[in-house]
């Protein structure tokens, strides 16, 4: 490799084309457009789409291919000419209108060496200087193809297997929290909307009862001894409470009693957990609902933009719009900015965007970003959402993901085509159930370990991240000294 080449020597360009949007989420491959690729590259998976429509073999992508943005619909351009790469996760994807897949013309060429010259701040330097339009950005492809590649030497390819570790690590941590993410949300739905542990309390009833001695009426007395084949667990009140404990910890009843067995604390923590849960179901003005919950307004459970205090003018941390995640809840990037106008936080709010298509595409954070004591501030466009009374900060958060409040959100937006915003008062005087408090704080003791963990998967990623870009540049002066490792 001469030191005069050029991204043209190494591949031809393929640009994707536009899909029909009615055959949008059918099998198929994912739509890979410019959602998809990070604003400073890299590869993004926050809803991604299938597409079921007939696609030519030459728009596809498969994992390890690489693909670009040559247009920027931001005024930052942060987007033109950001590169990504297919992760092992998605088998097949599809290109866009907007992205244009990189097509090597040799088998042997250096790709993991290009993608990440495609990482370099330099590279991104040279887009933005050859942008072309205001409003919508593009980079035309004889720049693209024109820019230069350094010969690849020992010291840069000893760099690319670092830059390969810490990405790999990078995605770890983003996969392990996605998983937590959707473990929380699901126990959520489980003991909140579905009730599956008072379901299978039940069930459970209803087969012990099935098992009892003809004529005789149910009761909370075994009668274990008369029947042939005796349930493995005597007592009503014991048998609907490991029905529970199985809906609950998604165990068998043998992977219960090794539980026991082996950790006993742990087992009879998740009995008088499932202990807390009724077992019959009662009618209410929002439909059959556990036995002796009740029911009222949302603002019960929820302090929607609770008073906050920053003096105008006050160097404090601010949350972008743009730095809002539609899936978890970290915040990806916090500056210090000048108070002006805008929505104050502390920690342990959660944010919710407010405004069209924000909102329907899903930006959320939980607060848990400032020091003790510190408050912060960022859009108007957001409504804050505070737990009342004794219930544990991290309900406003799974509240906020959850399915149904988001879709009375967006039910509740008013305002012009293009500005419509989700209705507070609306949201606060929604009819809501209230959940009991001893079984909040059960759903606490999982929901604040996920929260932590995925903070501390967050805190690596981002010092990762600075050890990233200590690391691209050095890749055109080919150095790479022993303490940046």
């Amino acid at each position: 490799m001469t030191s005069d080449q050029c991204i043209d020597d190494f591949v031809t360009l393929q640009r994707g084309n536009t899909y029909k949007s009615a055959l949008l989420d059918q099998p198929g491959p994912y739509l890979l457009g410019l959602a998809s690729i990070a604003r400073e590259g890299g590869f993004r998976d926050d809803k991604l789409r299938t597409y079921g429509g007939h696609t030519s073999e030459k728009l596809l992508v498969y994992p390890g291919d690489i693909y670009v943005s040559l247009k920027d619909v931001t005024q930052s351009g942060d987007l033109l000419g950001s590169v990504a790469r297919v992760p092992d996760r998605i088998s097949l994807g599809r290109m866009t209108q907007d992205t244009v897949k990189l097509v090597f013309k040799e088998n042997d060429a250096p790709k993991n060496y290009l993608y990440w010259v495609l990482r370099s701040p330099q590279y991104k330097a040279y887009c933005r200087a050859r942008a072309m339009g205001t409003t919508n950005l593009s980079l035309s492809r004889e720049d693209f193809l024109s820019y230069p590649v350094p010969k690849l030497t020992p010291a840069r390819e000893n760099l690319v297997a670092v830059l390969e570790a810490v990405e790999e690590k990078v995605t770890l941590n983003h996969q392990i929290n996605q998983t937590l993410e959707q473990m929380a949300q699901a126990l959520f739905k489980s003991w909140f909307v579905d009730f599956e542990p008072v379901k299978a309390k039940i069930a459970a009833r209803e087969r012990w009862q099935a098992l009892q001695p003809e004529n005789e009426p149910a009761s909370p007395v075994c009668y274990a001894t008369e029947l042939d084949e005796p349930p493995a667990v005597g007592d009503l009140e014991t048998t609907m409470n490991r029905a529970a404990m199985q809906a609950i910890a998604g165990k068998t009843t043998g992977q219960l009693d090794a539980l026991r067995a082996v950790d006993p604390e742990r087992y009879q923590e998740l009995y008088e957990t499932a202990a807390l849960f009724p077992s019959a179901m009662q009618s209410s003005e929002l439909g059959e609902i556990p036995e002796g919950w009740e029911t009222g307004s949302l603002s019960d459970l929820i302090d929607f933009n609770p008073r906050r205090t920053l003096r105008k003018g006050a160097l404090a941390p601010y949350l972008d719009m743009k730095n809002v995640p539609t899936s978890g809840h970290l915040a990806e990037e916090i500056v210090q900015r000048e108070m002006g106008s805008g929505t104050k936080f502390i920690n342990g709010d959660t944010l919710l965007a407010r405004i069209t298509p924000c909102l329907e595409n899903g930006k959320t954070a939980f607060v848990d970003f400032l020091e003790e004591g510190e408050t912060g501030w960022g859009s108007t466009e957001y409504i804050v959402l505070r737990p009342t009374g004794c219930y544990p900060k991290s309900l406003g958060y799974f509240i906020a993901r959850d399915g149904n409040f988001r879709s009375a959100a967006i039910q509740s937006m008013t305002g012009t085509s293009g500005r419509q915003r989700a209705d507070t008062k609306s949201l606060s005087s929604m009819k809501w159930l209230i959940y009991p408090s001893s079984i909040v704080e059960k759903f606490d003791f999982t929901a604040s370990s996920y929260l932590r963990l995925a903070k501390n998967h967050g805190d690596q990623n981002k010092a990762l991240a600075e050890t990233r870009d200590v690391l691209l540049p050095k890749l055109f002066s080919g150095k790479l000294a022993c303490s940046v490792l």
